[in-house]
């Protein structure tokens, strides 16, 4: 199930990870506008050929990481990168 993004900003969390699964998708497109709007920081991993990655880019993913970008790292990495960004 999904959370809504009102409960996630009201627990601190601002960075969200993309399931790799949903790539390429239109409604996932869609639901990443409005993830930003709110003021969430979006991450992808994962990220294993040039489509995929543009598509990302393009949908406002702000870090992202796996073989094609040559840099492989887990979730953790991922939002752990993030805040330091923020500091």
């Amino acid at each position: 199930g999904s959370v809504p993004p009102e409960h996630l900003t009201s627990i601190g969390i601002k960075h969200l990870r993309i399931a790799p699964e949903l790539y390429l998708r239109a409604d996932t497109a869609n639901a990443m506008d409005e993830l930003r709007k709110a003021g969430f920081t979006l991450l992808a991993s994962d990220v294993s050929d040039k489509n995929t990655m543009v598509w990302l880019a393009a949908c406002g993913v702000a870090m992202q990481c796996g073989p094609l970008t040559g840099r492989i790292c887990s979730e953790d990495d991922l939002i752990r990168d993030g805040l330091a960004a923020q500091l």
